[in-house]
This record gives structure tokens, C-alpha cells and sequence, in this order.
């Protein structure tokens, strides 16, 4: 999640985020509800933006936070990402999640406190343990030829893919590599050897 950059909530656990999002009768209307208790912020309200339905984010945050529940019915919608952390970052009282990718220095990112107390944060490392609960994995889908076999240009790309030089560019672009175990075990399964 990400707030405004004055915001004192450092992280959150998984139901408070929950109660930030959902619709659930009685969820919070201040950020002192969810823990500031500094007094300009305690009572300061919550606006909270999301993004709009034929956004992928949208489902998946519906499907792993809300457990298929509704959104807050006074949810602002943004019709991209980089709206939705503007948001945030004009507004105080604003909440919202969006890829790492839209991440901006005048925005604040909030770590996730797992169930022993710890703040957890989208780290490569976290998020590709599975530590942090909403890392996303972006599949790469090929059809081999008959026999399971890919076809020459087709593993060529897919060598190239999950090659160091590949991956560079998958961390270059903010997003998390996947380890050599993996991408090995992605190409033989369609029959590519490095």
C-alpha cells in the first residue's frame, strides 16, 4: 500500500488493511482507527482509491485481501495506476496499492506486520520467498509443438527470457527475477535446454 508521504503508519497487518479497502459494516473512517494516534492524523479521515474493475490489479486484490468481498462503497476509482498514487500523494488522507512499478519517491510504501509482529516490505527477496503476501507472478504461457517440444524461434526466446541477461532487464524494469532453479525448470518443461 502506499500513503501520503507525512502519513506515520509505517505498516499494517492483513485485517486492517482488509477493513481499509472492503466494505465490511463499521470499517474505519479516520487513520486513527488504523493507528496514528499523532492528533493532526488520528482524526483525519481515510480516502482510499482504487483501480477500476478492467484493471488486474482490481480482482487481485478483491481475490487475496478481500477474500472475493466488496469494495469500500465510497472508494474513489482511478482509471490508471499512476492516477491512483497521485492520489495519495496530493491527498493526506489517501490510501491505495498499486505495482512497485508505479512506485514514486513523493509517494510512502507501507510494509505489510505478519502474524508474529514483524513488518514485512516488498523486497525482490520477500517477494519472491512468498514472505510477502501480495506478490503478484506475471506467467510467461507458450504452446509447444507436438511432443512438447518448442518450437526453434520460440525457445530461443525463452532462453533469452530467463537468461542472466533477460532477467537483467526484468530487474531493471522493477520487477522481481526469478531464480536459475525456476527458469531451468520452465524451460524443460517445454523441452528447451540452456
Amino acid at each position: 500500500c502506499f500513503v501520503h508521504p507525512d502519513n506515520p503508519i509505517d505498516a499494517r497487518d492483513r485485517a486492517q488493511r482488509k477493513s481499509s479497502f472492503g466494505d465490511a459494516a463499521g470499517g474505519p473512517t479516520t487513520w486513527g482507527e488504523l493507528g496514528a494516534t499523532e492528533d493532526a492524523w488520528a482524526t483525519r479521515g481515510l480516502v482510499r482509491f482504487i483501480p477500476l474493475p478492467s484493471q488486474g490489479s482490481f480482482g487481485v486484490m478483491r481475490s487475496d485481501l478481500l477474500g472475493g468481498g466488496r469494495y469500500h462503497l465510497d472508494a474513489v476509482p482511478g482509471t490508471v495506476a499512476s492516477e491512483l498514487i497521485q492520489g495519495v500523494v496530493a491527498d493526506p488522507r489517501g490510501i491505495t496499492f498499486v505495482s512497485l512499478f508505479f512506485r514514486t519517491p513523493r509517494g510512502k510504501l507501507i510494509g505489510v506486520r505478519d502474524e508474529s509482529g514483524v513488518v514485512v516490505m516488498p523486497t525482490p527477496q520477500d517477494c519472491a520467498s512468498g514472505r510477502y503476501p501480495f506478490a503478484r507472478h506475471l506467467h510467461l504461457y507458450v504452446a509447444p509443438s507436438a511432443g512438447g517440444v518448442a518450437p526453434p524461434a520460440l525457445a530461443e526466446f525463452m532462453r533469452f527470457v530467463y537468461s542472466r541477461q533477460g532477467q537483467t532487464i526484468v530487474a531493471r524494469a522493477g520487477f522481481t527475477p526469478v531464480s536459475a532453479s525456476l527458469a531451468a525448470d520452465a524451460l524443460k518443461s517445454v523441452g528447451v535446454t540452456r
